[in-house]
């Protein structure tokens, strides 16, 4: 069974957001991988935030240079 993510992003995070979009693409993880976006789950004061689900992995305060370390993160899930 193929492993599935959702990433979302809670918060006004437009260029983290296209940045996400274009890595995953850039991978091949369409289809196994979502980028999205949501509202409030309690932590928009932190914001703009990332939940990788289900895992529940959390990224706060999130720019777009943080995208490579959000990519580690899913990539070492799916190796799992």
């Amino acid at each position: 069974m193929i492993q599935r993510f959702r990433v979302l992003l809670v918060g006004a995070a437009f260029q983290p957001r296209l940045v996400l979009s274009c890595c995953l693409i850039d991978r091949g993880w369409k289809g196994r991988v979502r980028v999205s976006q949501c509202g409030c789950m309690g932590l928009c004061a932190k914001g703009p935030n990332v939940m990788i689900y289900p895992q529940k992995s959390w990224f706060s305060a999130v720019t777009s240079e943080d995208a490579n370390d959000i990519i580690t993160r899913i990539e070492s899930m799916l190796e799992k």
